[in-house]
């Protein structure tokens, strides 16, 4: 199972990094983001599903459960200072975790 998870966020991080809007845009301007093109150097997992690193220049990230529920499957993922929520019904833009469950429960 561990392994099973890990890859299923291995796979969420990389639909996260190719769906996010700015880096669409940057790749249409010839221009990468720099922080969302860096390799991360370490992750690790928590017993909760969460997932956490470094890039090779240090930026933080992170992609942990909004909720800790089998049947919400919504996860904040932040890198630097940009964060968003990915979940099984797409990519959520939202100011708050409330705000986005909220969004989550109205696509289902």
């Amino acid at each position: 199972m561990v392994g099973g998870m890990k890859t299923f966020v291995a796979n969420v991080l990389l639909l996260v990094l190719l769906c996010n809007p700015v880096v669409v845009s940057a790749f249409s301007l010839g221009v990468t983001n720099p922080i969302l093109a860096e390799k991360p150097v370490w992750f690790a997992f928590d017993e909760f599903g969460g997932m956490y690193g470094a890039t090779e220049s240090g930026y933080t990230f992170s992609q942990i459960p909004v909720l800790v529920d089998a049947s919400v499957r919504l996860q904040k993922f932040t890198i630097g200072t940009t964060s968003y929520y990915i979940s099984d019904r797409g990519v959520i833009d939202a100011p708050s975790d409330l705000m986005a469950l909220s969004i989550y429960f109205s696509l289902g």
